[in-house]
């Protein structure tokens, strides 16, 4: 009831999927205090040291590398290379005919500058195309990681302050039996009952110890489970606050918040994003039969050379266009589209099988947080 409590607190129709917005709520919905952790400072300890939150952030910064990657492909690429050469060259006897002699030595420098600049490179262009669908996709499952990291926090609070407050309720249970067992053993010392009545009232007071030693065990794992989320240990957290009023979702119309999912739900979101990173990987496949052309601007500096009519050097400036055609390459292209088109079916798939989990999912936990609320 409580978790709902603080879900509903801050799940206004602008703001249901954001999560600033849900920690926001968190934290005027615990005591404050100097001494007890809050359930925000416990959701900020998960958040900086949370390894699963800590994965999902790695793999946005390789979406965002990959991305970078991929649209260098269409970008002008330059290169540069540099040569020298100490050569002895020794020629046959006609040579001396030619006035050359028997044996020359010479040295030669040059460097070359090379920008290649692609104009039609259609896989290239899917492939950039495709990795701004990885980015957004990552995006998504960040976003869904957050929302996680969030439930899971409040979960592990709850479950401490669950167990907290159980092993209160037996310890003073137990405290009641005990102070029942010596009022009994008084009046068997006096003669007033039988031994059996001291007997039953003593198996009570054990099971109530049993009970209270199983509580302080369940207590210990649940702060063991939040410091597993955090990574710190944990001697106390704060109760949340009496008045913390349960809301009903708002609006009431079911159908409102099956739209809003659909919209900004980050698992559908992710899957829209990989359908359609899987449709540019099927175009980029397809267009391999494709020709590219690329343009190609070239300069040569050369110092030195082995011919005498080349004088001591020269230069040589040249620009012009690049044709390649993958006319055939054993049937790959063919299987590779296959192949591609069999992939955006599975993705169909997986986005519909998503929507409507998220529509189950949606509907039964707005009539779960009705009845709470009316339960309350």
């Amino acid at each position: 009831i409580c978790a709902y409590g603080i879900f509903m607190k801050i799940a206004r129709p602008s703001t249901f999927f954001t999560s600033k917005a849900f920690v926001a709520g968190i934290l005027f919905s615990v005591v404050n205090s100097s001494i007890a952790e809050t359930l925000l400072d416990v959701y900020r300890d998960a958040r900086n040291h949370d390894p699963s939150y800590a994965m999902t952030e790695a793999k946005w910064d390789v979406a965002v590398a990959q991305k970078r990657i991929a649209r260098g492909e269409i970008l002008p690429n330059a290169s540069a290379s540099a040569r020298m050469n100490e050569t002895h060259r020794g020629y046959d006897s006609r040579a001396v005919v030619n006035d050359l002699g028997l044996e020359s030595n010479f040295s030669e420098t040059n460097w070359q500058v090379s920008v290649v600049q692609p104009l039609v490179d259609m896989p290239k262009w899917h492939n950039y195309k495709k990795s701004k669908s990885a980015f957004k996709m990552a995006e998504s499952a960040m976003a869904a990681d957050k929302q996680a990291l969030i439930v899971r926090t409040v979960e592990g609070y709850l479950s401490v302050l669950h167990a907290k407050n159980l092993l209160r309720a037996v310890a003073g249970e137990e405290a009641a039996v005990k102070q029942q067992l010596v009022e009994v053993q008084k009046k068997f010392d006096a003669g007033i009952i039988a031994v059996t009545d001291v007997l039953e009232a003593q198996a009570i007071h054990d099971a109530t110890v049993i009970r209270r030693i199983q509580a302080e065990s369940a207590k210990e794992s649940a702060f063991e489970d939040l410091r597993t989320l955090t990574s710190f240990s944990y001697q106390r957290i704060d109760d949340i606050s009496n008045d913390l009023p349960m809301l009903a979702p708002q609006p009431t119309n079911e159908e409102l918040w099956i739209e809003r999912a659909f919209n900004h739900n980050p698992e559908i979101e992710s899957a829209r994003q990989n359908l359609a990173g899987i449709e540019r990987r099927y175009k980029a496949t397809r267009a391999q039969r494709l020709p590219t052309v690329n343009a190609v601007l070239q300069h040569l500096n050369q110092d030195g050379a082995a011919d005498p009519a080349l004088g001591s050097g020269y230069d040589e400036t040249s620009i012009g266009l690049s044709i390649n055609w993958a006319l055939y390459q054993g049937g790959k292209m063919s299987s590779g589209v296959k192949k591609a088109k069999a992939e955006i079916a599975v993705a169909k798939a997986a986005l519909r099988k998503i929507e409507l989990e998220i529509d189950s999912k949606t509907r039964n936990k707005l009539r779960s947080l009705n009845a709470d609320v009316g339960r309350v």
